[in-house]
């Protein structure tokens, strides 16, 4: 069984590492991967020999939460967030007065004489800074509880290197206070206290955190803009009356009232009624679609003109939205090879730092001729103090979540993040060329006039488009500024509309509308050029007579060519077009 978990607490690689070791190491568990980035854990086991709970409570012994899929107190994380930011404001507050002490005297700034220890307060000055240290440990104990619980367990983590490096220079300092104090060589020993190497680690690596966490939450508001395509709330018809329930009250076989300007809740089947579907959200056409009974829709679609009754197919997880979302999700949680790689490195990065720093300590001690025992510690806790960011760990997965929520937002989704990594060897770009190359939104770029004013053929045509709700009409209205008054106006479904202008009957459509209106050959010529090119032809005629053409295309997007040319610059083959792609694939993979 492959099971997935929601794990609260994690801070770096190492303690994704961590997780994967213990729970990877118990009976019945064939696999386990656990994001960083995603705060996921996944993991196939066996049910006749293991349950969820012993996994969540494996997970739990290492100081980090568990819970089902989905089941993560979403309240309590946004009170952790905000207790972040408290801490690194209180932390702050307290170093700025302890650093402007301790290491003012460096830059000749001057301090009140009862903490001066050239003038005898040797034993306040080191007594201030011990308290404001340990003021800040306290604010931050989190560190230390979390990084020494993680070393019981034999899986240290990055708040293991912070609780040493940070412990052990309060303890070193502690030790020269107590020397100060007894009056042992008081101003040396005063002037080599590191209390504020204690207090600045937590206080800053807080503050990362903190960064941390806020770039999370603008990668994953890319995934909240795909969910808010699809509504909160649903119209639903039941028992002959319409009544509104939420989303993941629908069920399967249910109709769902779809009114013009809503997006399409459910997968289905039209039941009732026709309209203007813009699939654009996913398949990326920008021209709507007009569909009827018995025409499927999916979730994320518009409705942007007319009303449908839609029965329910598919819900809730099975919608095609809902893929979407756990394929983006998934993309973002899975790991490149890449960052497997630096999961491996960070799993023995804390044992092997701290055998750095204990070595450091040795060498010293051995070369250092004169014993100056400050000395080789402060050079053994700056190899723990320099180490604890974990730049390796850290910069691998957030750069994954941030490349995939990035790309979500611009339409580009990713299967995982081994396919993300795999670009770098992409040779040859496939080109669609709506809402690709094109703006994805249709307007007129070509009126044809047979023997009438420009004028003319403008307020007839916006005359008679006004009446109408069809995606070609709003395009070619907004060309035409306005039109005249038009009576008996009639939508004809796939074809085009008709109305009546001063006694005589206009229409305004594609070919299949003009049977028995006469065109002439210089219009039909056009219209085949133009079509032939891939524009939508829209005729006009008055009376009997085809009097002009209008022609609908989506014109080429703003940075198109750059992009094209860019690519080409960087050595990749470009196509367009079905036939041409696959021969360009073709001669790709073959060369490859």
């Amino acid at each position: 069984m492959i099971k997935n978990f929601d794990i609260t607490g994690m801070t770096c690689s190492a303690c994704s590492s961590g997780i994967e070791r213990t729970v990877g190491k118990m009976a019945g568990v064939n696999g386990v991967e656990v994001s960083l980035m995603g705060k996921s854990m996944r993991v196939d086991f066996d049910e006749a020999v293991l349950d969820s709970a012993a996994i969540m409570q494996a997970v739990s012994d290492l100081g980090y939460g568990a819970y089902e899929e989905g089941q993560a107190p979403v309240a309590k994380k946004a009170a952790e967030d905000k207790k972040l930011f408290i801490r690194f404001v209180l932390s702050l507050c307290l170093l700025v007065p302890l650093l402007y002490v301790s290491m003012g005297h460096m830059i000749h700034l001057p301090i009140p004489f009862f903490l001066d220890p050239s003038k005898g307060y040797a034993q306040w000055f080191a007594l201030y800074q011990a308290v404001l240290s340990a003021a800040i440990i306290g604010i931050n104990y989190k560190f230390f509880t979390r990084g020494f619980m993680a070393l019981i367990r034999r899986v240290p983590n990055m708040d293991t290197l912070i609780a040493l490096g940070s412990g052990v220079s309060f303890i070193y300092s502690a030790v020269l206070t107590g020397f100060v104090f007894a009056g042992v060589d008081v101003h040396a020993n005063a002037m080599n206290l590191h209390f504020e190497s204690a207090a600045t680690i937590l206080a800053l690596v807080t503050l990362g955190k903190w960064l941390e966490e806020k770039s999370k939450k603008r990668t994953g508001s890319e995934i909240e803009k795909l969910l808010r395509l699809a509504p909160d709330e649903v119209a639903v018809e039941r028992e002959g009356q319409i009544v509104v329930v939420p989303n993941s009250a629908v069920n399967v076989g249910d109709v769902a009232v779809v009114k013009q300007g809503d997006y399409i809740p459910v997968d289905g089947v039209i039941a009732e009624g026709h309209a203007f579907v813009d699939k654009s959200a996913i398949t990326g056409e920008s021209m709507p679609v007009e569909l009827g009974v018995g025409d499927i829709v999916t979730t994320a679609s518009v409705n942007v003109g007319g009303v449908i009754k839609v029965r329910a197919e598919k819900v809730g997880a099975e919608t095609t939205l809902s893929k979407i979302i756990k394929m983006v999700r998934e993309a973002g949680a899975s790991k490149a090879p890449i960052q497997k790689f630096a999961d491996r490195i960070a799993g023995v990065f804390v044992p092997a730092v701290t055998a750095i720093s204990l070595l450091t300590l040795v060498i010293w001690l051995l070369i250092d001729r004169g014993f100056v025992p400050e000395h080789c510690i402060t050079y053994a806790i700056s190899v723990l103090v320099v180490s604890c960011p974990c730049a390796l760990g850290l910069a691998t997965p957030v750069a994954i979540m941030t490349a995939t929520g990035k790309a979500a937002s611009l339409g580009v989704l990713y299967k995982d993040a081994e396919n993300l990594q795999k670009m770098r060897d992409v040779n040859c770009v496939l080109l669609d060329k709506t809402a690709t190359i094109t703006r994805g939104k249709p307007e007129v770029c070509d009126l044809k006039l047979y023997g009438v004013e420009r004028e003319y053929a403008l307020k007839l045509a916006g005359g008679i488009e006004a009446n109408s709700n069809h995606p070609l009409a709003k395009c070619i209205s907004d060309y035409c500024g306005g039109g005249v008054e038009v009576g008996k106006f009639e939508y004809v479904i796939g074809r085009g509309a008709k109305a009546v202008y001063d006694g005589e009957e206009c229409r305004l459509g594609n070919a299949s509308l003009m049977d028995g209106v006469k065109i002439p050959a210089k219009a039909e010529a056009d219209g085949k050029e133009l079509s032939a090119s891939g524009k939508t032809v829209t005729y006009l005629s008055r009376g009997g007579k085809v009097i002009a053409l209008f022609a609908v295309a989506d014109s080429v997007k703003e940075g198109s060519r750059e992009a094209i040319s860019l690519l080409k610059e960087r050595g990749l083959r470009l196509g367009r077009g079905e036939r041409g792609n696959r021969r360009l694939c073709r001669g790709s993979f073959a060369r490859r």
